[in-house]
């Protein structure tokens, strides 16, 4: 168990260290791949090895080895550095981009701390209680200020022991993975009215006297806290320390700018005063066995500390913050599926206020409908809104793209956020395209801002899809964009064809099942009870009969019933409707009994055949009984489903459930799940399309077809998406909060609205076939009964429009 939350860490540590984009991110299990599954991995493995990882692009991959690189040189430094270099000339510091996140969980995800949710319960029922806004603080700010003042129960586990152990030990994951914390307390301290003050601190241990020498200079790593009530720190020094040596030890501090927190603060008689992270010290004076005056009287202290604050810098360096479209493009969209709606208000934070003034006007252009032009600023939190939740994920999503685009072509992604930001351009699309529709050509990339050599990067990528373009427009043998192809249709006929090769198989074959010489033998002389003359040949004066008996009622019951079940196994998995169901029953009963009809002439013709001809006469049976089943049970199979199509054709139903049969075959060839969303599929889409394009395979003819049924693919399922997304709207739903329970529960209460209005019927029909059939059950079986999931790709039919 402590492995894999370990595990977990290390990959929260990739996710905001390396892989910084949402596109990034499916790239930590490539590095697991290789065996790193730890920061100590990951600093003994050699750096031409971890160069060698080409399954991760570029870009990241350089972010991994510079991750690599900075832990090493963290770790061989003294760890105790407190007193002799602040944290904040740390590259791993230095470096740090703060990405904003939407709850307060989400910073503290990875954090020791634990019981986060009661702990910033607290916090956040404190910071409601007082007025913050007058201390120049944001709500998030404020939060987190109050829940490094609180005391948890266990006082080892507390906020402020947490963060403070974190900077002052420097342990590479604690640390790195409490830096969204460490600076929000940061922003918190550089906003807050500053006061100097002087105040004291009191310690019940020694301190290392060779770091403390006057005239010198230290560095407090940690958050210094102090009191203006000297008998604050008396009470510290008196405590009993765990080591057996209780030495007590007084800090005057002369402070220069520090912060009172004492509304924050749980205990507010202490008095508290802070000087925030990366602080530095003028030794003024150290004294031993020193009386001091104290409320109560006079108090020997076994050491007197004098400092006086210097200037110093934050621990986070104001000026390195992220700004406009690289700021958005780091979010990571994906968690805001995450968010639950129950604890939405609870836990949130107010994430626009963390945006600088260029992300905040994309973010107007993208939701103009929640903002405010006389207070300049969105109306309410957004995300306590679903649609606006929504809209906000496509934007990013949009933004997400275009990172894809340069990472994909190993074009500098700052570099070009950075141009795109200066065009307006929030898409890959509008990249690659002007407004007019019409393509880039190289000298608008370089007129952007791009070198040529980015330029021509981006184009021929452009020409890729191009290719993919031509493939859509191809006029083909079932149709075309503009005169499409019923689905059910082309479904039918494909149907028709494999239940004609199953069936006549398996009525053919069934005649061996009845093959015997005994049996025959017994079907032609009639000396068995229990049967019936069914057949009689007079030949040359010799009568021939055929005596059908118990074991043919058997054969043909048998075959029938394991019809009727494929059949009941494919309406239970909704692999066919109730019509196709009764349709196919009726077929298996008339091409069940001519097939037995069949065996037994083909058994007779065979008998008489070697009677007259003197041949041998368990082969002939054997091979009459074969031929004649296969010739008229295939025969009746055919003729009977082609008469049953012609007058009881498929209907709306069976169009519908054809669609999402082969939307599933579409999604299996994209190697996705039913599940996966659309930006999913266009990523995987894309992957697919250019490695299997026929410009990059040795095999033209076969890269050739297999790109095509990429594309095919990808068509069909665009396509349903827009189906499905239609209906939801039509029902007033959205599709990844519906299940089987959700709809029959709206059905119960629109049980009008679904019998008067066809659109809203359809609607409804559609999306609870893609909900309640999605069973993985019997697969294979599945497969192989059911004509529609023989569906093949390969074929460039591209035109299968779908409609609502």
């Amino acid at each position: 168990m402590m492995q894999l939350q370990r595990r977990e860490i290390f990959k929260s540590l990739l996710e905001r260290e390396v892989f910084i984009y949402p596109e990034w991110k499916p790239y930590v299990s490539k590095v697991f791949d290789a065996g790193i599954l730890s920061t100590e991995i990951l600093m003994d493995t050699p750096r031409e090895v971890i160069s060698r990882l080409q399954s991760i692009p570029q870009a990241p991959l350089d972010r991994l080895i510079k991750l690599a690189t900075n832990l090493l040189e963290m770790t061989v430094k003294n760890l105790n550095s407190t007193y002799s270099q602040p944290l904040s000339s740390n590259r791993l510091v230095t470096d740090f981009e703060f990405v904003p996140a939407f709850t307060y969980l989400q910073y503290l995800k990875s954090t020791p701390l634990t019981d986060k949710e009661n702990e910033l319960k607290r916090a956040i029922a404190k910071v409601d209680s007082i007025d913050y806004a007058t201390d120049g603080l944001l709500k998030h700010e404020a939060v987190f200020l109050a829940l490094y003042c609180q005391e948890s129960s266990n006082r080892c586990e507390s906020f402020y022991t947490v963060v403070n152990r974190a900077v002052k030990n420097r342990d590479s994951e604690n640390f790195l993975n409490s830096r969204s914390a460490l600076y929000i307390l940061d922003s918190c301290f550089r906003h807050l009215p500053s006061i100097e003050t002087v105040a004291w601190h009191g310690m019940n241990t020694a301190p290392n006297l060779s770091k403390f020498q006057i005239g010198g200079t230290v560095c407090f790593s940690g958050i210094c806290s102090s009191s203006t009530d000297k008998d604050v720190a008396a009470t510290l020094m008196e405590m009993v320390p765990r080591s057996p040596d209780h030495k007590r030890t007084l800090y005057k501090l002369n402070i220069k700018k520090g912060n009172s927190i004492k509304t924050y603060n749980a205990f507010g008689d202490e008095k508290e005063v802070v000087v925030g992270f990366c602080s530095k010290w003028k030794v003024l004076s150290v004294e031993t066995n020193k009386y001091e005056i104290f409320s109560f009287g006079e108090y020997q202290c076994d050491y007197f500390v004098e400092l006086e604050q210097l200037d110093s810098e934050p621990l986070f360096a104001a000026n390195v913050k992220l700004r406009g479209l690289d700021l958005l493009a780091k979010i990571d969209y994906h968690s805001l599926e995450t968010i639950i709606e129950e604890s939405l208000n609870v836990f949130m934070v107010d994430f626009i206020s963390q945006l600088d003034d260029r992300a905040k006007e994309i973010l107007q252009q993208h939701l103009p409908q929640y903002w405010n032009e006389m207070s300049h600023c969105f109306k309410d939190c957004i995300l306590y809104n679903v649609d606006a939740r929504e809209q906000l994920k496509n934007c990013l999503v949009g933004l997400s793209s275009l990172v894809e685009e340069f990472d994909s072509n190993m074009i500098d992604v700052k570099r070009g956020l950075f141009l795109c930001d200066r065009h307006e351009i929030y898409n890959s699309f509008d990249l690659l395209y002007v407004k007019t529709g019409e393509v880039r050509s190289i000298n608008d990339f370089v007129s952007m801002g791009f070198t040529n050599a980015e330029a021509e990067k981006l184009f021929c990528q452009e020409e890729h899809r191009e290719e993919l373009v031509r493939y859509y427009a191809m006029a083909n043998f079932k149709g075309t964009f503009d005169s499409p192809k019923i689905v059910s249709t082309l479904m039918k006929n494909l149907r028709l064809m494999h239940y004609i090769k199953r069936d006549g198989l398996v009525i053919g074959l069934s005649g061996l099942a009845r093959i015997s010489v005994r049996g025959a033998k017994y079907a032609l002389t009639g000396k068995e009870l229990g049967y019936f003359q069914l057949l009689s040949y007079r030949i040359m004066n010799k009568v021939f009969i055929y005596n059908a008996g118990p074991s043919d009622y058997i054969v043909a019951g048998v075959i029938l019933a394991i019809q009727v079940g494929s059949y009941s196994l494919q309406l239970w998995h909704g692999d066919i409707t109730s019509k196709q169901f009764l349709k196919a029953i009726c077929v298996s009963v008339v091409d069940t009994i001519a097939g037995c009809f069949g065996s037994a002439a083909g058994m007779l013709t065979g008998y008489v055949l070697a009677t007259l001809i003197g041949g041998p006469v368990t082969a002939s049976i054997a091979i009459g009984t074969i031929v004649g089943g296969c010739l008229v049970g295939y025969g009746a199979q055919a003729l009977s489903r082609c008469f049953i199509e012609k007058y009881c054709c498929d209907g709306d139903e069976e169009e519908i459930n054809a669609q999402r049969k082969w939307y599933l075959n579409a999604l299996n060839v994209l190697n996705c799940l039913p599940d996966t969303t659309l930006d999913n599929v266009r990523r995987s889409y894309y992957r697919l399309a250019q490695a299997n394009h026929p410009d990059k395979c040795p095999d033209k003819e076969a890269a050739t077809a297999k790109f095509q049924s990429i594309v095919v693919a990808f068509e069909i399922v665009k396509s349903y998406h827009e189906v499905l997304n239609e209906s939801c709207e039509i029902l007033n739903m959205k599709l990844k909060d519906i299940n089987v329970n959700v709809l029959e529960q709206w059905k119960a209460k629109n049980t009008q609205a679904i019998q008067n209005n066809e659109k809203i019927s359809r609607a409804y029909r559609i999306v609870y076939r893609q909900v309640a059939y999605t069973s993985d059950n019997w697969k294979g079986l599945r497969a192989w009964l059911d004509g529609d999931q023989k569906l093949s790709l390969q074929k460039p039919m591209l035109a299968i429009p779908f409609s609502t």
